[in-house]
């Protein structure tokens, strides 16, 4: 697991964190950023080039498989596959579809078939970039795990620092954070 969904840095300015918290915050959004993949059934949450074949339905909608789509980079159409031999298409006559992770054809629709369509494509969250809602349920969640282990409340899980000491949390949500992380799930395709 590699997402982050806040930095430490963040954590630190917006909940007046010490330097000696820095392994339980660190650890805690650790936490919250597994949390948020699992209740988005998604692992792919952070920023990165993607290459993808996607198929065409004969609609002026390709769906691609990640999202949210922050640029495109190249379409390249080919009937055989042959992607080595085919020419990009005129980006110019796509737009994204940011948050639905598409592309719109503002021209003909796309042909059909299967994996006929090469994509490549920048897609995913940066730390500290993510929907306001979902950072604000990451800070949330690390709040109240913080106050938990300041009061000696008992958690569910115990995850050992880098100093030798253990710590006890769990993934105790409030609705409208739990609903905030699960908005990162990618809309369903028709």
């Amino acid at each position: 697991m590699s997402t982050k969904l806040i930095s430490w840095e963040f954590a630190k300015r917006c909940l007046g964190l010490s330097a000696e918290q820095h392994d339980l915050a660190e650890t805690l959004i650790g936490a919250v950023s597994s949390l948020a993949e699992r209740l988005a059934g998604r692992s792919d949450l952070d920023l990165a080039e993607r290459t993808e074949l996607a198929d065409g339905h004969g609609s002026h909608l390709l769906v691609l498989s990640h999202a949210p789509i922050v640029s495109l980079s190249s379409i390249q159409f080919s009937a055989t596959r042959d992607f080595g031999t085919a020419e990009p298409l005129d980006l110019s006559k796509y737009q994204i579809c940011r948050r639905m992770g598409m592309v719109e054809s503002l021209a003909e629709p796309f042909a059909r078939g299967r994996g006929v369509y090469r994509v490549v494509y920048t897609a995913g969250y940066e730390t500290d970039r993510y929907p306001a809602e979902v950072m604000a349920a990451a800070i949330h969640y690390i709040s109240s795990n913080i106050t938990k282990l300041n009061d000696h409340a008992y958690g569910y899980r115990s995850v050992n620092q880098s100093d030798g000491t253990n710590i006890t949390y769990d993934f105790d949500l409030t609705l409208l954070d739990r609903q905030a992380l699960e908005s990162l799930a990618l809309p369903e395709a028709n």
